[in-house]
């Protein structure tokens, strides 16, 4: 897993999931779902996913916002990217 992660909030570029247990979220990156759904490379790549240890960190994480509000992402999309090589694991920012 590569630590080297990257704000969100600050980077606005790309596309973001988020990771707990076997559930996959879009956390950035909505204009680009289409594609990625599709997987037709019409998304940005790589594509990073917040790997997140506990749903209790995950929901610190994501504060007032709800994964409700989030695209839910099916497992077998990201083992595509993971086995094109389009998908960078990152640890999540210290909460």
């Amino acid at each position: 897993m590569d630590d080297a992660f990257q704000d969100p909030k600050r980077d606005g570029e790309g596309i973001i999931l988020v990771h707990n247990g076997s559930n996959y979220w879009l956390l950035q990156g909505d204009d680009h779902i289409d594609g990625l759904l599709a997987l037709d490379g019409s998304y940005p790549r790589p594509v990073r996913c917040m790997m997140f240890a506990s749903s209790y960190d995950l929901s610190v994480y994501l504060a007032s916002a709800s994964l409700g509000d989030l695209w839910a992402i099916h497992p077998a999309i990201v083992r595509h990217l993971r086995t094109s090589e389009e998908l960078i694991e990152v640890s999540p920012p210290p909460l």
